[in-house]
């Protein structure tokens, strides 16, 4: 339940509610299972606080910070949240039928089994976005910036696009490039999501990480519009392997062989152990020195799990010896 003290308070205002907020860093908001429908809240911070099973229905959110906000479960229809901070925030089986989030920033925001039908997410900022299981059924996602989505089992039926950007935000990479998308066919493309599995041909653990990060990142800056996303390494079974995802659907086919083409040009290099590989090993470095300023500072962008991601960046480094 809702915590009376700080209903009494958002009963105050928002003005009364964000002062409070920077007088109480410390105190997490308790305002789960609330009845807050229908109320003028534009602005308001509610960074981190607990909003489960809140009702805010036909509420004004919009530009409020809701980033690390749990709302899993609550009511968010014809909910007002255009340009809203909901960066990390919890919005699992959340129901936001009809609501706007036009220009709202949704970085590592989690929709998974959330109801999303008539959803604006125009212009939106939707990047490591969870919509596992999602039901999106006519939402408009025109102008949004998209990468690294996880859209496993989301019903996209109806939905309305003119044209996504691919890439970090602000992105310039559109698509279509020249045109918008025809009837249908933003359904079809983005319906299931592509990705390239790679057969790690171990050259040394942790090199296989550092190589193809690396690649990665040297065909998205030659081919931009691909979206190429390296998202985990997978070391079960027999033959470890790289995965990752291509949010242009059209150049799906052209990203696949030429990320293949390319890991196995790189593993033969590596293996020659002649000029052409120190060549290889002064790219890289010159790559891994832009990343990092020091030995003490490396920090790898590989998911957590796949261990030990920083020690093998480390020891990869001291191989290359960059910073001896």
């Amino acid at each position: 339940m809702a915590d009376s003290k700080h209903l009494g308070i958002l009963e105050k205002g928002v003005s009364a509610w964000n002062k409070w907020r920077i007088d109480n860093p410390d105190i997490q908001p308790e305002l789960n299972d609330a009845l807050i429908k229908e109320v003028d809240l534009q602005g308001i911070n509610f960074c981190n606080a607990d909003l489960r099973e809140t009702n805010f229905a036909q509420s004004n959110l919009s530009q409020s910070n809701l980033a690390g906000a749990d709302l899993s479960s609550s009511i968010l229809t014809q909910t007002v949240l255009n340009g809203a901070d909901l960066s990390g925030a919890n919005l699992s089986r959340a129901n936001l039928k009809e609501a706007l989030l036009s220009q709202a920033k949704l970085w590592r925001t989690f929709f998974n089994h959330a109801h999303l039908k008539k959803t604006d997410l125009s212009f939106a900022q939707i990047e490591y976005t969870d919509f596992r299981n999602a039901d999106l059924t006519g939402a408009n996602f025109t102008g949004a910036n998209v990468i690294r989505v996880i859209n496993t089992y989301w019903n996209i039926t109806d939905a309305k696009c003119d044209y996504l950007f691919i890439g970090r935000f602000p992105c310039k990479n559109r698509l279509p490039a020249d045109r918008n998308y025809n009837a249908d066919e933003f359904q079809k493309t983005y319906r299931y999501i592509s990705l390239i599995e790679i057969n790690l041909q171990s050259i040394k653990w942790p090199s296989d990480i550092v190589l193809v990060e690396w690649l990665a990142a040297q065909i998205s800056r030659e081919l931009p519009n691909l979206g190429l996303e390296l998202i985990r390494v997978v070391r079960k079974g027999v033959t470890p392997k790289a995965i990752l995802t291509v949010s242009n659907r059209e150049l799906y086919g052209e990203a696949k062989r030429l990320v293949l083409h390319r890991y196995q040009h790189i593993v033969d290099t590596m293996k020659q152990n002649d000029e052409h590989t120190e060549a290889l090993k002064a790219e890289i470095k010159e790559w891994i020195s832009q990343l990092v300023p020091n030995r003490e500072d490396v920090i790898w962008s590989a998911p957590k799990k796949t261990a030990p991601v920083k020690p093998a960046l480390i020891e990869f480094v001291d191989e290359l010896e960059m910073f001896r």
